[in-house]
């Protein structure tokens, strides 16, 4: 369970850095 979390917030921390990226 604390590790599917943990995966599940890597991958939003991924998507917004894409995000971040394409504003810079």
């Amino acid at each position: 369970m604390i590790n599917s979390i943990q995966q599940f917030q890597a991958e939003g921390v991924k998507k917004l850095e894409k995000v971040f990226n394409s504003y810079a």
